[in-house]
């Protein structure tokens, strides 16, 4: 089976994250490797980034990173008497 290498514009198109992190995840093991293509080109394997992707999915990764918070401060049920504001004469905002 011949494997399919996808560029770093297209690795953006997929994953949405910096080009410093997927450093990152790489060094540390968590996101597949890139391959040297010459002195200045890199690329990797499409059925990997697909099959991490696929990963992170299954282990819930739905929301992207740092919108976890914000996702459940907006799911969130409102603190007891901020449910809604009111003014001096007690109509609401």
């Amino acid at each position: 089976m011949k494997r399919v290498l996808i560029r770093r514009a297209e690795l953006r198109r997929r994953v949405p994250y910096s080009d410093a992190h997927i450093w990152r995840l790489e060094r540390d093991g968590s996101f597949p490797h890139r391959v040297q293509l010459g002195p200045h080109a890199v690329a990797w394997y499409e059925d990997e980034v697909e099959d991490w992707c696929a990963s992170r999915i299954r282990a819930g990764a739905h929301c992207p990173p740092g919108r976890w918070k914000k996702a459940q401060v907006k799911d969130a049920e409102p603190a007891a008497g901020l449910a809604a504001s009111s003014d001096v004469d007690g109509q609401h905002v």
